[in-house]
């Protein structure tokens, strides 16, 4: 009778005990990150210990923390990890949670959970930081991506600030359409009823504005000689001095017109006569208000000048593409085998080899070299001075080396 009873709790107690599979459900998965803590955009759901599931957290921007892994979106997205669906954090949040067809959330959701209401505020700060809203507007040309992809409007701004080259989102109907991407162009408004366009005003989460610079010269000079015009096409960099796409400062221009650099400048301002058009430019006199074409001709710094014959040849050479130039004398006149120009006013030789070819019109291109000349110690005291003055590379051309 014992063995009898043992025998039946023993069975009792195995019945009683749950299925391992049902265990393994429960505590395996969490779609909606009730137990997490999601990004803005609601694509990562980080451990619950994170404090702030951001790449720009307390964690995220220590390198030593050792959290990257569970606490910091980027890090966690790049490891390809597991959806929530079956996972907990760190996890991917599937897009049918981030955007649900009907927007209805479960009672314990990290979208609408009542410890995210700090998080919400911050989010609705950042929007109204870093955007500009343009009710019924569009952007043109508006190249768009990851349309219909989010499901606030909070996770449409937090995604387009950490992709560098969006520009900006739009909302339809209350509800987020498309981000924007930016081109090689300034974007416009135009009126599209129903459509508000944000435009991004700062670079991601750092506080860094964008600013607006002459760029690459898009044309040669509208004339040879006797004045004439340079178009120049507008660039755009991030306050960190990153060159970016120069769609990205379109909310510069949209603020205001006025913001656009100047886009025209003078060229070939000399006389017509300046040049002799004998003897392979020997007789080529004083010219100056030249731009240099290898950078952009930006505003007062941009000229250069040079004479290849007589008692003070040489050449006044572009030697950065900060717009700063430097004097170079020749020892008698310019020829193809008397063409390297010096100046030592440093203390060291300074060198600028010059050629000169057939050319449609009169310009003049001044780059660095490889060759370290010397350097200026006290350079790095000032934001447009190098330490390191490299060799010039000067090249001329000009209609009369055409014969």
């Amino acid at each position: 009778m014992r063995a009898v009873a043992l025998c039946c709790l023993y069975a009792a107690a195995v019945s009683l005990k749950p299925k391992q599979s049902m265990l393994h459900l429960k505590t395996q998965l969490d779609p909606h990150c009730a137990k997490g803590l999601t990004n803005t955009e609601m694509t990562v759901c980080c451990q619950g210990d994170c404090g702030e599931c951001s790449d720009n957290s307390n964690l995220c921007a220590d390198a030593n923390s050792g959290r990257a892994t569970t606490c910091c979106p980027a890090t966690i997205l790049a490891a390809s990890p597991p959806s929530c669906d079956n996972s907990m954090a760190p996890c991917a949040i599937s897009e049918s949670v981030r955007n649900p067809e009907e927007h209805v959330m479960p009672a314990v959701h990290a979208a609408n959970d009542c410890g995210e209401a700090k998080k919400d505020m911050k989010d609705l700060i950042d929007l109204n930081t870093h955007y500009l809203s343009f009710p019924d507007k569009k952007l043109s040309p508006g190249s768009t991506s990851d349309c219909g992809s989010y499901g606030t409007t909070a996770q449409a701004a937090a995604a387009c600030s950490n992709k560098d080259d969006c520009v900006g989102f739009t909302v339809k109907s209350d509800a987020p359409d498309c981000l924007l991407i930016a081109g090689d162009e300034l974007e416009t408004l135009g009126d599209e009823s129903g459509t508000t366009t944000y435009v991004k005003k700062e670079d991601g989460y750092t506080g860094h504005a964008y600013t607006l610079i002459p760029g690459q010269v898009s044309e040669a000079c509208s004339v040879s000689c006797g004045g004439g015009y340079l178009h120049v096409e507008a660039g755009c960099k991030s306050d960190s001095g990153v060159k970016v796409k120069t769609g990205m400062c379109s909310a510069l221009v949209l603020m205001n017109a006025d913001a656009v650099p100047k886009t025209e400048f003078e060229c070939n301002t000399f006389e017509c006569d300046a040049i002799s058009y004998h003897d392979m430019c020997g007789h080529m006199g004083w010219i100056s208000r030249l731009p240099n074409y290898y950078y952009a001709p930006w505003q007062w710094y941009w000229w250069q000048g040079m004479e290849l014959t007589g008692s003070y040849s040489g050449v006044w050479a572009g030697i950065n593409d900060k717009g700063w130039s430097a004097w170079f004398s020749l020892d008698g006149n310019w020829s193809e085998t008397n063409n390297v120009a010096s100046q030592s006013y440093y203390g060291f030789e300074w060198k600028a080899t010059i050629e000169a070819k057939c050319g449609d019109s009169l310009k003049m291109f001044s780059k660095q070299t490889g060759t370290k000349a010397g350097n200026w110690p006290w350079a790095d005291q000032w934001t447009y001075y190098s330490d390191d003055l490299m060799d010039i590379a000067v090249t001329i051309e000009a209609p009369c080396m055409c014969q």
